[in-house]
């Protein structure tokens, strides 16, 4: 059985995917690292942030790695403390909050200042659209399904 929706809950038992970290595991950068956002990891350092750095970075919805702590942050979602194990998911169904909203079949872009996702059908300024489109949407500020695997045509 699924949880109930949160932010970075998984959507169905649809198949999910995560960025490959190479020898070891991808852990939280330096200033920590929000929950059910996205983030970028660098597959050099092996550390991940919500805002990108380079180009060479790999994209992914971070979650905390079972058995790591978090801690509620001042922006109202959970902090990955830094250095702390973490997954990033390139592919799958989520739960996502959208700050200013999401319509179903509109893309999903990730804000590169801070992770946060974005639905549009036209790219923002300071976005990096993602291979997620919004399934089922949601009022400002609510959570929507985000998906890999569902498209609309």
């Amino acid at each position: 059985m699924l949880t109930a929706p949160f932010p970075g809950a998984f959507a169905s038992y649809n198949p999910r995917a995560a960025v490959v970290a190479g020898g070891g595991s991808f852990r939280s950068g330096p200033d920590g690292l929000i929950a059910a956002r996205f983030g970028w990891a660098d597959p050099i350092t092996g550390f991940a942030n919500n805002s990108r750095s380079n180009d060479g970075e790999l994209l992914g919805l971070v979650q905390p790695a079972s058995g790591f702590m978090r801690w509620a942050s001042a922006w109202g979602g959970l902090i990955i403390r830094p250095g702390y194990q973490v997954i990033l998911y390139s592919m799958g169904d989520f739960w996502a909050r959208f700050v200013d909203g999401a319509e179903p079949g509109a893309h999903v872009y990730a804000s590169i200042v801070d992770g946060s996702p974005v639905a549009g059908y036209t790219q923002p300024d300071d976005t990096e659209l993602t291979p997620w489109d919004v399934i089922i949407g949601a009022e400002p500020g609510g959570l929507a399904v985000i998906s890999t695997w569902s498209k609309f045509q």
